[in-house]
């Protein structure tokens, strides 16, 4: 076997190889010509990543999302528990890219099978058809969260009259919330064209 190397080839040129040669006799080998050859040098990337650092997800939003820059002969997208309290026996989570999810554009993979409660750090890396590679910079802290938060005691309770400094509305949360909406709503008494007063 011989090797040899042609340098000065230009990244994303289409090239034709033609072999041809002369024995120690004087002989002429037959031509051999590939064609259609592109010189790739350009890593694959991903783009668009979801979800981000320190989200927290549920089963509506746990789909890793991303764009490939480009086809991929082969690629994985992986969630390991880094923390949490409970056990996650099948971690890491690895789904090996297949079929349509090697192709370039965006891309969506569903997972079913994460810890309530744990965190998890996201890894997605690729390799395209001229073997560059490439992985994105870990995604870590991303929360998985199925449990519907709840409502502790609620001041003021049923059945009760209140004034202008005992109106506010205490509430105990079972976990930090991203919105809450707090509305009263005339149901009787003084009419109240504002009603529903919302906060």
């Amino acid at each position: 076997n011989q090797n040899a190397d042609v340098s000065g080839l230009v990244n994303t040129s289409i090239y034709t190889l033609t072999v041809s040669g002369v024995d120690l006799a004087g002989n002429t080998a037959t031509v051999v010509t590939n064609t259609n050859i592109t010189y790739d040098t350009t890593n694959p990337s991903f783009g668009s990543v979801f979800p981000g650092t320190n989200a927290h997800v549920n089963d509506n939003t746990v789909a890793v999302k991303f764009t490939n820059s480009e086809a991929l002969k082969d690629g994985a997208v992986t969630y390991t528990k880094t923390g949490g309290t409970s056990p996650d026996t099948a971690s890491p989570h690895v789904h090996t890219l297949s079929g349509a999810e090697l192709n370039s554009g965006q891309q969506s993979i569903n997972y079913t099978d994460l810890v309530d409660g744990d965190v998890y750090q996201l890894d997605i890396s690729g390799t395209d058809e001229a073997n560059n590679t490439y992985a994105i910079a870990a995604v870590t802290g991303i929360v998985y969260d199925k449990t519907a938060p709840t409502f502790g005691s609620v001041t003021p309770g049923n059945n009760v009259k209140v004034k202008a400094s005992t109106r506010v509305v205490k509430l105990t949360l079972s976990e930090d919330m991203s919105a809450v909406r707090i509305t009263y709503t005339r149901t009787g008494g003084s009419a109240d064209t504002g009603s529903p007063r919302v906060t």
